[in-house]
């Protein structure tokens, strides 16, 4: 099949589809900013596939920019950014004034290391170049310190009417004029099936150029986010190893509460012993995974941990699966919830008790805490209880807590 993709290319702000007034607000923030203006860093988020990574290198290009990029894939500590910040400075060698561009920070947050919140504060606070952060969900919990000190541009999904557009132009600039015409069934259905995401269309409509109009059914079912409950059915009634990692990827749900769904549902799934057993075991090399990933910020592991839980799980069972049982949520997490009071209360006990102990929290709260709470109950009588209280200032909640702990 020829290389269509190659005819595609945005070259201008002006060519974007839809999202008219975001486009006017980011170039007033490059306009006020070339004329020294102070502004705060611009939030760009939205849904996939709307043009807000494109904007900002169009933006870049029309007023001479050069773009310090920084996404998803890469793997740097706030410490090498900030390296990297010093070094570039506020212009390239070139005299282009410089844009420090972090692209779908809210995955990005979660693969840097610890004290990435301050050090990215403080980064705002002193930049001389311009920032702007795009993000497919500004109300992520990683990004929840960064709300206060961007402003937001909110990028919408795109109408089927605006994807219709886009893919007619692409019939305009192709010569394929014989085999779409404006009103085509193949591009209605594909901007239907999008829902709203210009680059998934885009993809389809390239796709579809090497299958039949009839195929676009099957082209345009792709790989969009997809619940909880229909990732699990793919994943335990996979027979093949790319259908389950291509599910798990897709899932709605982020690595650790996928796993807690796998894990509660293997027995509901799988009536055999060695089934169980195969997929258990895989599981658990997955969450090994997923816990190296985590204390040593190195989440390569986490393509191990995807084909474990997913294909490992999949593959791992010689017959069927059961279907007779409906999809159970993960008892850890409602455990979790249910001593979320209590765990905050050992925490801020243990807080208190870490200033006259001096140990370590886990410590208090696996070692310490019941010795304490016996102490409590049985110095009643000669104050050894009110000396306690008092030195450690504890309120009538923690007193009440530890004499009841057992």
């Amino acid at each position: 099949m020829q290389d269509f993709k190659k005819f595609y290319e945005l070259n201008e702000l002006r060519e974007i589809v839809g999202n008219a007034a975001c486009i006017r607000s980011m170039m007033l923030f490059a306009e006020d900013t070339n004329t020294g203006k102070k502004r705060i860093p611009l939030l760009i988020s939205g849904p996939p596939g709307t043009g807000k990574t494109a904007a900002v290198q169009l933006l870049a290009k029309k007023y001479n920019w050069s773009v310090i990029e920084l996404n998803a894939s890469d793997n740097r500590s706030m410490d090498e950014i900030n390296k990297l910040v010093v070094a570039a400075g506020t212009r390239n060698i070139f005299g282009k004034k410089n844009l420090l561009f972090f692209d779908e920070v809210d995955e990005l947050m979660p693969k840097f290391d610890k004290g990435a919140e301050p050090a990215l504060s403080k980064l705002i606070l002193s930049s001389k170049m311009p920032i702007i952060f795009t993000a497919n969900n500004r109300w992520s919990k990683s990004i929840s310190f960064l709300r206060a000190k961007a402003e937001n541009v909110e990028f919408k999904a795109l109408s089927e009417n605006e994807i219709k557009a886009v893919l007619n132009e692409l019939v305009e600039r192709l010569s394929l004029d014989k085999e779409f015409g404006a009103q085509n069934q193949a591009i209605a259905s594909i901007a239907k099936i999008c829902k709203g995401d210009a680059r998934s269309a885009i993809n389809d409509f390239f796709a579809m150029l090497g299958s039949s109009a009839d195929d676009i059914y099957e082209i345009g079912i792709r790989d969009r986010k997809s619940n909880i409950f229909e990732s699990l059915d793919r994943i335990f009634s996979a027979r093949t190893v790319t259908a389950p990692i291509v599910a798990a990827a897709n899932v709605d749900v982020d690595n650790r509460m996928l796993l807690n769904w796998i894990d509660q549902n293997i027995p509901n799934r799988y009536t055999n012993i060695g089934d169980k057993y195969r997929a258990f075991s895989m599981l658990a090399k997955a969450s090994t995974f997923y816990t190296r990933a985590a204390r040593s910020q190195y989440y390569t592991y986490w393509r191990y941990m995807n084909v474990m839980m997913s294909s490992g799980v999949a593959l791992a069972k010689a017959g069927y699966p059961s279907l007779a049982k409906r999809y159970e949520f993960p008892k850890v997490i409602l455990e979790l919830a249910g001593s979320k009071d209590e765990r905050s209360m050992k925490s801020a006990i243990a807080e208190k008790l870490k200033r006259v102990i001096h140990t370590s929290k886990k410590r208090i709260i696996n070692e310490e805490m019941k010795l304490v709470a016996s102490i409590m109950r049985s110095g009643k009588d000669d104050g050894t209880a009110g000396t306690m209280e008092n030195a450690l200032k504890l309120d009538q909640k923690e007193i009440k807590w530890l004499k009841e702990y057992t």
